[in-house]
């Protein structure tokens, strides 16, 4: 078992992590919305949930709580896709953002770690083919 840069330890073996840092501005937004899709489409989810979380980040990465370098914690295991996405700053119309958000994913949350606040994105993986829903 090893454990995740947030100090969680991995509760899976197929628990697969990637951890990407961008840079303040919108010029870096390609590449985390490419690196997103790859994880995602490894996990298994269909294209148009895909391209929902790609603008779920988009959002997250564009709202005025959110300056200067974030981190994107891609982690994805036997149920799910979760992108924490941080450090960002509650604003006014956080409430907002978390309601746009979860248009775009199946769950949503706040949370903070050592004085830092994330914004966790969840998403359930899609059955296999022929599998039981």
């Amino acid at each position: 078992m090893t454990s995740l840069p947030d100090g969680r330890r991995r509760t899976s073996e197929h628990e697969a992590v990637v951890e990407l840092e961008l840079p303040g501005g919108r010029s870096f937004d390609a590449v985390g919305r490419l690196v997103a899709a790859g994880i995602a489409d490894r996990a298994g989810l269909a294209v148009d949930r895909i391209d929902d979380l790609q603008l779920a980040l988009d959002a997250v990465r564009r709202d005025p709580g959110t300056r200067g370098t974030t981190r994107i914690l891609l982690a994805s295991d036997d149920e799910e896709l979760r992108a924490e996405i941080g450090p960002i700053v509650r604003t006014r119309n956080h409430a907002s953002l978390e309601g746009v958000l979860s248009t775009l994913v199946q769950g949503v949350e706040t949370r903070t770690t050592g004085g830092d606040t994330w914004i966790v994105l969840r998403v359930p993986l899609d059955p296999p083919p022929g599998g039981i829903a």
